[in-house]
C-alpha cells in the first residue's frame, strides 16, 4: 500500500490510501462565471451562494496552481458532495476537525459516499465571522487565503498528485465559514 503523507498545521497526517481508479461519476470543467448575494445569518443562505463560494474557492486554487505551472484540477459533484458534507457538519455541530464527530474520516467520507481513488487529501479552514451582505468573492478569499498561509494546506493544493477536487462550505449561526478541500487521484 503506497503512503503519501501531508502534515496540516493542526498536527494531523494525512495519508493516502491505495485502490483502483475508476473515475468521478459527474465532472464538469472550472469557468469563472460567478454572481455574488448576500449573505443571511446562520446557515440559512441559498444553495446558490454555496455553489458560488465553492466554485470560487476552485478557480482560485487553480489560480495558485496555474502561477506555478500546475495542471489544472477538474471539480468534481461527487467531490463537492464529500467536501460539503462535511462543511455542513462542522458548521451544524460547531466543531473543527479533519474527524467528524461520529469518527469518519476523509477517506471513510470518501468511501460512503461511492469515491473510488488511488490516493486523497483534505483541506479544511475556518474563518469570521463575516458580516450579514457579505460577497461570495470576500468569502471564498479568506477561506483560500487562510490554506495559502499554511505549509502543508498550501503543500495539498499545488501537489502534482492530484488530479481532481471537490469543495465544501457552510456557515455556523454566527456567519463564522468552515471551508473543505479534498484532493484526489
Amino acid at each position: 500500500m503506497k503512503k503519501l503523507i501531508y502534515i496540516c498545521v493542526f498536527g494531523l497526517a494525512l495519508a493516502s490510501c491505495k485502490k483502483e481508479f475508476v473515475g468521478p461519476e459527474v465532472e464538469f470543467p472550472i469557468d469563472t462565471a460567478y454572481h455574488n448575494s448576500p449573505v443571511n445569518s446562520g446557515n440559512t443562505q441559498s444553495l446558490s451562494f454555496n455553489s458560488q463560494v465553492e466554485r470560487l474557492i476552485a478557480i482560485k486554487t487553480n489560480e495558485v496552481r496555474s502561477a506555478l505551472g500546475r495542471d489544472t484540477l477538474i471539480q468534481t459533484i461527487i467531490g463537492d458532495s464529500i467536501a460539503s458534507s462535511h462543511s455542513m457538519d462542522m458548521a451544524d455541530n460547531n466543531y473543527f476537525s479533519h474527524t467528524g464527530q461520529n469518527g469518519s474520516t476523509p477517506w471513510s467520507r470518501a468511501f460512503d459516499l461511492g469515491l473510488s481513488f488511488s490516493g486523497l487529501g483534505e483541506n479544511i479552514a475556518k474563518r469570521g465571522p463575516y458580516p450579514i451582505g457579505s460577497e461570495a468573492e470576500l468569502v471564498a478569499s479568506g477561506l483560500v487565503g487562510v490554506w495559502v498561509n499554511s505549509p502543508g494546506h498550501y503543500s495539498n493544493m499545488i501537489s502534482t498528485d492530484w488530479k481532481y477536487i471537490g469543495v465544501g462550505f457552510a456557515f455556523d449561526s454566527d456567519n463564522v465559514a468552515y471551508g473543505t478541500q479534498i484532493f484526489y487521484y
